[in-house]
């Protein structure tokens, strides 16, 4: 009984991961959405779709990305799937910040790129 219960830990597990991967993926892909929707969408929808990655995903952070999405996927095996979501861009939003504030104390600057 204690395999069905590790195994199904490790679906639920895996299915945590996805979803919050997508989270990730759904950012990095919102700058190409701004690009070639530019005349379409409102200007601050536009904006928004375009500098809100650059601010969440910083280039060459991927190594930061991962382990982060393997601490939260296997942390939230338990929990329903809203809550997955919740803690997931919790977790995002609190990584950046820590993110920034490391750099910034780092004195790495960070200066947003636009069209």
């Amino acid at each position: 009984m204690s395999e069905s219960v590790t195994q199904r830990e490790w679906l639920l597990s895996l299915k945590a991961f996805v979803l919050l991967a997508l989270l990730i993926i759904v950012a990095w892909i919102c700058p190409s959405i701004s690009f070639y929707g530019r005349n379409v969408l409102p200007a601050r929808v536009d904006d928004a779709l375009f500098f809100v990655p650059q601010y969440l995903l910083l280039p060459g952070s991927a190594f930061i990305w991962v382990p982060l999405l393997v601490m939260v996927a296997w942390s939230a095996r338990r929990l329903r799937l809203w809550q997955v979501v919740g803690i997931g861009i919790l977790s995002v939003l609190l990584c950046t910040v820590l993110l920034h504030l490391a750099f910034n104390a780092l004195g790495v600057r960070f200066q947003l790129d636009g069209p």
